[in-house]
C-alpha cells in the first residue's frame, strides 16, 4: 500500500498538481486504501473530509437552485461542507464507483474547474478518491477522464509488516495470504478473506468470541510454534519452557488473559 501514500504526498506537495490531479485508487475491499488516506490528513493536520459517495444526492455536490421571488431569478445554494475546505485539505470520495452516474455528473465542474455551482472557487485542496470493482456502476468517458487510476494490489510485505504485532509466524502468515489471494467475492458468500476482515475474525478468535471465520482460520492459528530463546518464558500461572512447542492462538490467548 505504499504506492498509496507515495502518490498521496508527491502530488499533495505539488500545489499545481493538487490542484489539477485527482488519483483514484481501486482495489479490492478490505486493503487499507480509507486508512491510509485518512491517516496522510491526520499526520499533516489538516482536514480530511470523507464523502461516501454512494450515500449522496446530485445537490449535495452540485448545490441547489432556489427561487428568489423579489430577484425574479434562481439563486443559487452551495453544499456548506464544500464551502468550509480551506486550503490545503483534502475531499476524500469514497466508495466512488459504487454511486449513481448523475452523482458524478452533478460533480463534474467542481472536479475539472474546482468552481462551486455559485461561481465560488473551490479552497486549494487535494481530491482524493477510491473505489472497489465490485458492484461497480457504468461510468462515462468524460467521467473516467477526470481521474488517474491506480489498480492497487494486496501488497503482502506491507501487510506482513502491520501483521507483526501479532507475533504470526511465516508460516501462519503465508496460509493468511493464501486464503486472501484466493478470495474470489462470489456474491454467494457474505463472510470474504480480506486483510481487514482476517484482522477482526483473529481478534475475536483470540478473545474467545464465536465467528464463521473460525471454521477456516482456527486450523491456521493453531499452527504450532517454538519457544528459541535461552530462556523460559513465563506468561502469568503458565511458563512457556525453552524448546517448548506450543499453538500460536494458545499462547495469544494467554497473553491476552494475563494483559487484562
Amino acid at each position: 500500500m505504499n504506492e498509496i501514500k507515495d502518490t498521496i504526498e508527491k502530488i499533495y506537495q505539488d500545489e499545481e498538481l493538487r490542484e489539477t490531479c485527482i488519483p483514484l485508487f481501486l482495489s479490492n475491499p478490505g486493503l487499507g486504501k480509507t486508512e491510509i488516506i485518512k491517516c496522510f490528513a491526520k499526520e499533516r493536520g489538516i482536514k480530511c473530509l470523507t464523502e461516501i459517495a454512494s450515500t449522496k444526492m446530485p445537490h449535495e455536490f452540485s448545490g441547489i437552485a432556489i427561487p428568489d421571488h423579489d430577484k425574479k431569478r434562481m439563486t443559487f445554494f452551495d453544499y456548506d461542507a464544500l464551502l468550509d475546505l480551506k486550503d490545503g485539505d483534502v475531499l476524500f470520495l469514497d466508495e466512488l464507483l459504487n454511486t449513481n452516474p448523475m452523482i458524478l455528473n452533478a460533480f463534474l465542474t467542481v472536479l475539472e474547474d474546482r468552481v462551486l455551482p455559485s461561481g465560488k472557487k473551490l479552497a486549494k485542496i487535494m481530491i482524493v478518491a477510491a473505489a472497489n470493482p465490485q458492484g461497480a456502476t457504468i461510468i462515462t468517458p468524460q467521467i473516467k477522464e477526470r481521474f488517474v487510476w491506480y489498480d492497487i494490489k494486496f501488497n503482502k510485505p506491507a501487510w506482513k509488516q502491520y501483521m507483526s504485532r501479532f507475533l504470526i509466524t511465516d508460516e501462519i502468515f503465508e496460509q493468511l495470504c493464501t486464503l486472501i489471494q484466493s478470495e474470489n467475492f462470489n456474491s454467494s458468500e457474505r463472510n470474504y478473506f480480506t486483510p481487514r476482515s482476517i484482522v477482526k475474525a483473529i481478534k475475536m478468535i483470540i478473545a474467545g468470541i464465536e465467528t464463521p471465520y473460525a471454521v477456516k482460520l482456527k486450523p491456521i492459528l493453531n499452527g504450532l510454534i517454538e519457544n528459541t530463546s535461552e530462556n523460559d518464558i513465563v506468561i502469568g500461572d503458565y511458563t512457556f519452557g525453552k524448546n517448548e512447542k506450543i499453538s500460536w492462538l494458545k499462547l495469544m490467548q494467554l497473553y491476552k488473559t494475563n494483559k487484562n
